[in-house]
């Protein structure tokens, strides 16, 4: 028997322990930062919370420039990050470190075997992850799930045909076909994986993504615009995200163009860089430019990345949160916004329409659409009873969003796995 195969016996009262696979993107990185945002809090968010259910959680991901010599760090009680020496020290798109996948294959394989751990799932995020969970799944013979986060054929649908998007399709279809389970945040995204090839429905497990309300709750505007010096006169849109196209943050500081008296109105970008380790994507530098050409620089500012944990006094102190993507798997930040009881505009596309009810606890516009998002921003900018109603009633709406019910679904699926492992074992060894 492989010995990475642990036998019902040693279940028991043992914890489940997983290799969790995510090369690119670090639990622990700056949210909002370069490629780093929903998919690295969704996580250490589970990880950690997994771990009260007595799961035991190595996280692998790839050393990057922002790392400073530590080869683990433990994140919690029983949840680990170990850091694998793949490729150059620096943050560079998944696609180029592909080339790297069977490096970082082999130094996983050396730190387990010299830790002499058995795991008993493997469990990898993002198509990158993806090829690495297979290869090891198969090579240590354990059952494998993933989570996709972001479909290429997604972001084609949103973007456009791109030729750089070729290649990653055919190994998300061929992930599809080969892992053992799929989690995905909502039936839109089922339905995108179906269209790559026809799955089973008992292989696909719709799990929502959650927010923690310890952390974002309402909180008094006057007092958090006093800390943070910003006059009460002034009406904020805030939009959080990473610097990316599909991001269409374009879309809105046109949009922003558009609105009624702007010498009120304020746009906080949140995400990207200011300095630091990362240089400005072409993305960010074109939307500055664009700031510039619409004579827009008094009412948008770059607030660069900021902390997780110091985002619930910037959702306070905001009007409206703004989410102008072409495309969302799900939309954390809508969440967050809801649980801060903040009024939402947002495009209708992907998971974002499964949680908002337009006109009910947000609005919904068609994504691109500028003209359309200027008029939803303005008519609640205007209607300051309206904004308050949709933000009470997202505040109620969020409540069943819950990282510790989203972490059970997790480890029902991991349960679930197991036990239908070790089926097979008893019908074999008959």
């Amino acid at each position: 028997m492989n010995n990475h195969v642990v036998e019902q016996s040693n279940l028991g009262n043992k914890p489940i322990k997983v290799a969790m696979i995510s090369m690119h993107a670090s639990p622990i990185a700056r949210l909002g930062g370069y490629k780093s945002g929903g998919m690295n809090l969704y996580i250490k968010e589970i990880a950690l919370r997994l771990s009260k259910l007595d799961v035991k959680v190595d996280i692998f991901t790839k050393k990057d420039e922002t790392h400073d010599g530590t080869e683990i760090i433990e994140l919690g009680p029983g949840v680990r990050i170990i850091y694998i020496n793949a490729g150059p020290k620096k943050n560079l798109e998944p696609a180029y470190l592909e080339k790297y996948v069977d490096k970082f294959i082999d130094e996983l394989s050396d730190f387990v075997s010299f830790e002499n751990i058995q795991y008993d799932l493997v469990h990898s995020h993002y198509w990158l992850s993806g090829i690495i969970g297979l290869k090891i799944a198969k090579l240590w013979s354990l059952q494998h799930i993933t989570m996709f986060h972001t479909l290429s054929l997604a972001k084609e649908m949103a973007l456009g045909e791109r030729s750089d998007l070729a290649h990653r399709k055919k190994i998300e279809a061929e992930i599809i076909k080969d892992v053992d389970a799929i989690i995905c945040s909502s039936t839109h995204e089922k339905n995108l994986i179906n269209s790559y090839i026809d799955v089973p429905d008992k292989k696909i497990h719709i799990i929502p993504l959650a927010v923690d309300d310890n952390v974002f709750h309402p909180n008094d505007m006057n007092v958090a615009r006093q800390k943070l010096n910003i006059s009460n006169d002034v009406k904020i849109i805030m939009s959080i995200s990473r610097l990316d196209p599909v991001k269409g943050l374009d879309v809105l500081i046109k949009s922003i163009a558009r609105i009624k008296n702007k010498s009120a109105i304020k746009l906080f970008i949140i995400g990207g860089v200011i300095g630091g380790a990362d240089s400005p994507s072409a993305y960010q530098i074109y939307l500055k430019e664009l700031v510039q050409s619409l004579n827009l620089n008094e009412n948008v500012e770059f607030l660069g990345a900021i902390a997780h944990g110091d985002l619930p006094k910037y959702y306070t102190v905001a009007d409206i949160i703004a989410i102008p993507s072409h495309y969302e798997s799900f939309g954390l930040v809508t969440l967050e916004a809801f649980a801060s009881a903040k009024p939402v505009v947002a495009s209708n596309t992907g998971g974002l329409a499964s949680i908002i009810d337009h006109e009910i606890n947000g609005l919904l516009v068609d994504p691109g659409n500028v003209e359309q998002l200027a008029d939803a921003l303005n008519s609640l900018l205007e209607n300051s009873h309206t904004s308050k109603k949709i933000g009470q009633q997202a505040f109620l709406d969020v409540q069943k969003y819950s990282w510790d019910t989203t972490a059970y679904s997790v480890f029902k699926v991991y349960k679930s796995m197991l036990s239908n492992v070790m089926k097979v074992k008893r019908a074999s060894s008959y």
